[in-house]
């Protein structure tokens, strides 16, 4: 019986969700994956479109935090789940994260949108990328 090698795997909890990670059988057990990469294809795998209705709860509790059109979603959450503060702070600055506004809350109801979103506890980022 031939003897093959196992592929390394890599399993990251992530409540009730888990990532599958295969890695090469050409990694050698020194080899290690960036932590940030993989916190990075989390939240990607996280992120998802949801419906304007389903986002009010967290609007009504000052959760919820816009992203600007121009910026990587992903980006953004992972900078605020390791802390990056210079980069958050950048953003909120440049107004290109922040609070969402009653307006904008009142539009987006109106128009019935479906927005991008990930969570970041205790945030839930949006984006409206239409």
């Amino acid at each position: 019986m031939e003897n093959h090698p196992r592929p390394k795997r890599l399993w990251v909890g992530c409540g009730s969700l888990c990532l599958y990670y295969r890695l090469s059988d050409r990694l050698s057990m020194s080899d290690s994956v960036d932590p940030n990469e993989l916190n990075k294809a989390k939240l990607n795998l996280e992120t998802a479109k949801i419906a304007w209705e389903d986002l009010q709860r967290y609007f009504a509790s000052g959760h919820l935090l816009a992203v600007a059109p121009d910026l990587d979603i992903v980006a953004v959450a992972h900078s605020i789940s390791i802390d990056d503060k210079t980069t958050v702070e950048a953003w909120l600055n440049d107004r290109k994260l922040g609070p969402v506004s009653d307006d904008q809350a009142r539009n987006w109801h109106e128009q019935k949108s479906d927005l991008w979103a990930v969570v970041v506890r205790p945030w839930v980022l949006v984006q409206d990328r239409n």
